[in-house]
């Protein structure tokens, strides 16, 4: 892109002063950049007299900070965002940033300073409940997933999101690190040398592979609703009465269960990092908050569906439709969980385990889970047999056959 170049701290006050009603036209601005993720530029700009008034400006890179330029991005990426930030703050606008401005030819976006927020996976890591979650997030999702789809948008519209929405190179990202490098010994990948063991029964476990492909294609085949692909716990921000879903460059339109199974499996993460036979109220408290997430979802799902729609299709039959999301999602589960123990992105709570031994152990817990969630999605009737079977498991001295 001709017009593209990295903005210096000086560069984007310049431009933000450029922007009607950011502002006030006096305002002495200060900036300074906040951090960034693999794929972008943070900039924190306020007002010097007046910190409480700020913005954030979130800029493209031109490639990964991972791969470097052997990985080029186009760009299109900061424009999906943008657009899915749009729609979310039509169907759901307490839980998304408020977004300000965008620019196609810089790649940037200037939203709403979630600075008095903090990430959820932070607020997990020193045991902290929030009450509010399951509503927000189930409503989230509920609102986001069905009125995007064949359910709940209608079909001129429907087939514009198809179209605006492709996010190739995103979803290309998505599709390698989730369901292929992690499972094929790529050169990527990075794990602890203490559970290479444990890993041949992912490398050689035919039937293990045979269904991670049949999730893979679910994934780059099955157009469902418009998906925000990364809804982990990194990129939920929240407060003691509030939540903001943030970072949807990877959204794009696919099948509804990747956000549920996503969402899930960190969680599960989060269970599994306490360790076992530790902290049992608080590993409780994060089973039942995805029961509850998932309850709040299905009874706004439902709600949804009962409402009549112009020219949309109708959910003639929501228990079979939310049972078989239900076994999607699981699937999606089972390689996320296993992708952030062995692929090329770790969990960071993993590697806050100091102790070499215990994180084995609770990496080769992690892939254990993952494994049967892939291979026992289609064989759980509800969540909270699931549950039930993971509190089991924390009982039973070790004797794994005993989940689902």
């Amino acid at each position: 892109m001709e017009d593209y170049r990295k903005l210096t701290t000086m560069e984007v006050v310049e431009y933000v002063k450029t922007i009607p009603g950011l502002f006030p036209k006096q305002a002495e601005l200060t900036c300074r950049e906040v951090g960034g993720g693999d794929l972008n530029l943070f900039f924190r700009v306020q007002e010097r007299e007046n910190k409480n008034n700020s913005v954030i400006l979130k800029q493209a890179l031109p490639f990964t900070r991972t791969w470097g330029p052997s990985w080029p991005l186009n760009y299109d990426w900061i424009r999906v965002e943008y657009e899915t930030l749009s729609i979310q703050n039509e169907l759901c606008g307490d839980l998304v940033p408020n977004v300000y401005h965008f620019d196609k030819k810089l790649s940037l976006i200037i939203m709403e300073d979630l600075s008095t927020y903090h990430i959820l996976k932070k607020g997990f890591n020193v045991q902290n409940c929030y009450h509010y979650l399951p509503k927000h997030i189930g409503t989230f999702l509920a609102r986001t997933l069905f009125l995007t789809s064949d359910f709940g948008a209608a079909s001129e519209e429907r087939q514009r999101f198809k179209t605006q929405f492709q996010n190739e190179a995103m979803r290309r990202i998505s599709e390698e690190i989730n369901f292929t490098y992690p499972f094929t010994e790529h050169q990527a990948d990075c794990f602890d040398p203490l559970i290479k063991a444990s890993l041949s029964e992912i490398y050689y476990n035919d039937e293990l592979k045979a269904e991670i492909e049949k999730i893979k294609h679910q994934f780059t085949s099955n157009k469902q609703a418009l998906i925000h692909g990364n809804l982990h716990i990194g990129n939920i921000m929240v407060t003691d009465n509030d939540t903001k879903v943030i970072n949807a460059e990877f959204a794009s339109y696919g099948p509804m269960g990747f956000d549920i199974g996503v969402f899930i499996a960190n969680v599960l993460m989060a269970y599994v990092c306490i360790g076992k036979d530790k902290h049992m109220a608080y590993k409780n408290y994060l089973l039942d908050l995805i029961q509850a997430v998932w309850d709040e979802f299905e009874g706004a799902f439902r709600q949804l569906s009962e409402q009549p729609g112009n020219d949309t299709l109708m959910l003639t039959n929501p228990n079979r439709f939310l049972s078989t999301l239900l076994h999607d999602s699981l699937g999606f589960a089972g390689c996320e969980l296993m992708r952030r123990v062995i692929g090329t992105s770790c969990a960071e709570d993993l590697e806050r385990i100091e102790n070499d031994e215990t994180r084995a152990t609770v990496e080769t817990f992690a892939l254990f889970i993952g494994q049967h969630l892939v291979l026992k999605r289609n064989h759980v009737q509800n969540l909270n047999e699931l549950i039930l079977s993971l509190q089991q498991l924390e009982n039973s001295n070790g004797q794994r056959d005993s989940i689902v």
